[in-house]
């Protein structure tokens, strides 16, 4: 198989993956702070904060529970919390309408397509955010191979890595899930 095709494929379902397990979770913790009486549960507020909460509020529990059960236990609450937010999501997704579907599958293809790797008569061509996303690439797989406390991926020296890592816990969840279809990168 081509290396653009394993690329696109890992990309997409890592696309996926995030959309049930990152999304539908803000979604059910915007329901849960409107539960709250924290604002009203209405259309695009509720669309806004499902969007803001899920990338923003989890990573901070999730450092916690990966250290805490592992990926295992840091898997769990993010699929009851899909569970949780799916219906609220799907109610937002109803109302949205499909020319915004087609500025959202544009976006994700431009993204795409500068993520993959493309081979073209037996010559590879790297993609176009490939240089930048090297640190990127090597702390995800270090946290998705060895979890937390974070261990440096760049020098070969014990200890802990002093590195900022909760915004690569999520793609690391990812990688762990995805196996051998989705890399680091």
């Amino acid at each position: 198989m081509h290396y653009f095709f394993n690329d696109l494929t890992g990309f997409a379902l890592a696309s996926l993956l995030a959309v049930l397990l990152v999304v539908l979770s803000g979604f059910a913790l915007a329901r849960l702070a409107s539960s709250a009486g924290l604002f009203e549960d209405r259309g695009w507020t509720r669309a806004t904060w499902g969007l803001l909460l899920g990338p923003t509020i989890l990573p901070a529990a999730d450092a916690l529970l990966l250290r805490w059960t592992g990926f295992a236990g840091f898997l769990a609450p993010h699929v009851v919390l899909a569970l949780i937010g799916a219906r609220p999501a799907l109610e937002t997704v109803r109302r949205v309408p499909w020319r915004w579907w087609t500025a959202v599958f544009l976006c994700w293809a431009i993204i795409a397509w500068a993520n993959v790797d493309f081979d073209w008569n037996g010559r590879l061509y790297q993609s176009v955010i490939d240089i930048d996303a090297v640190k990127h690439s090597a702390v995800v797989a270090a946290l998705a191979n060895g979890g937390l406390p974070l261990h440096d991926p760049f020098f070969a020296r014990p200890g802990i890595a002093g590195y900022y890592y909760y915004f690569y816990l999520e793609p690391a969840l990812l990688d762990w899930l995805g196996g051998r279809l989705i890399d680091s990168r």
